[in-house]
């Protein structure tokens, strides 16, 4: 087999690991969204976002014209996250109003939401790459208890 193992934390990155499953985004878009995310989420963001993005999960693999269309907004946050990590010199406009505008904030207030009103699994609920990832973009290939995708 000469194709690439890459670790890859599915319990993590719901979303973008469909898109990358579907061949709608790229390794090296992954690894950057994978990096970013893991230095971002806390307990309250990650509630949030386990809460919209399971759901998603399940309609993006039902509907291809779905996850296509979601594609779109999300390379354009992972343009914004790479000026942000300094792999791009200029600013993607849209990437960072989805991203800071909507994305984080969304999440937020979700998982806020979800833990004032008792949702199950609100408390001891984090991403398992905290522990894992230091926001290290090679970390993203390298740290276990992962599982492998091939790309």
């Amino acid at each position: 087999m000469n194709k690439p193992g890459f670790w890859a934390d599915y319990e993590t990155k719901i979303v973008c690991n469909e898109l990358r499953r579907q061949g709608l985004l790229s390794v090296a878009d992954w690894a950057c969204d994978a990096s970013y995310c893991a230095r971002r989420f806390d307990s309250t963001t990650y509630l949030g976002y386990r809460l919209w993005a399971s759901p998603c999960l399940r309609m993006m693999q039902r509907h291809r014209p779905l996850a296509r269309a979601l594609a779109i907004p999300v390379r354009w946050m992972i343009a914004d996250m790479r000026y942000q990590h300094g792999a791009r010199s200029n600013r993607h406009f849209l990437g960072l109003l989805i991203n800071r505008g909507l994305f984080w904030p969304a999440n937020r207030l979700i998982g806020k939401a979800a833990q004032f009103l008792g949702s199950p699994g609100a408390k001891g609920f984090s991403p398992s790459s905290k522990k894992s990832f230091g926001g290290n973009l090679a970390e993203c290939f390298v740290q276990p208890p992962l599982k492998v995708i091939y790309s």
